[in-house]
């Protein structure tokens, strides 16, 4: 199996926008992911009430979107109609080791076209196969990386930064033990990818 992930507190800025949380947690008109932060009891309980439920389409009650959603997708008990095993540093660590062998592959977005390269030769594709135009791309005005923001999120959503360490590490790795035939590649590839975007 293959997957991707990205860098946590970039997942969670996305997160943010893409699911109005702003909106949804009724927060005022100046307020920021930053604001969110740094009272995020309150506006976690805002957004999963039930009282909002019209405003989050289908995100069900109870679901939170910002913590630890990367681990959940690939099937973390996160505490959503299961036990919250967050805080067990030992399962986590079993955990990882888990997804690590189902896994043959684990893209990372901010090694994209590496990653692509990589898939590429794992699956015998063309070159072409990995060709993408990039579309739904966020731009919004706060794109600060608060250190202090970044350490409230990572306790908020401790095992994402967990999978990621733990997968960017390995990419890290792997990236190390190729050839030039490999990096000719990828520089090629980020020259279509701009050329296509053009």
């Amino acid at each position: 199996m293959i997957t991707s992930i990205r860098e946590p507190f970039s997942q969670f800025k996305s997160t943010f926008h893409y699911y109005n949380i702003h909106g949804v947690s009724q927060m005022l008109r100046n307020q920021t992911y930053e604001h969110y932060l740094r009272d995020i009891l309150l506006y976690e309980q805002r957004y999963t009430s039930h009282d909002n439920r019209k405003l989050r389409h289908c995100v069900p009650d109870g679901f939170s979107v910002t913590r630890n959603i990367m681990a959940f997708n690939l099937g973390f008990p996160t505490g959503f109609n299961r036990p919250d095993m967050s805080q067990d540093q030992e399962f986590i660590e079993q955990w990882l080791k888990k997804v690590d062998n189902e896994f043959s592959l684990v893209l990372i977005v901010e090694y994209f076209h590496e990653s692509l390269v990589l898939l590429r030769r794992k699956l015998c594709w063309n070159f072409e196969d990995i060709l993408f135009f990039n579309m739904n791309a966020g731009e919004y005005k706060h794109k600060v990386r608060d250190t202090e923001l970044v350490e409230i999120h990572k306790k908020w959503s401790n095992v994402d930064y967990s999978l990621y360490k733990h997968f960017n590490d390995t990419l890290r790795q792997t990236l190390t033990n190729q050839g030039a035939e490999f990096w000719r590649e990828v520089a090629h590839l980020k020259l279509v990818a701009m050329e296509i975007e053009r």
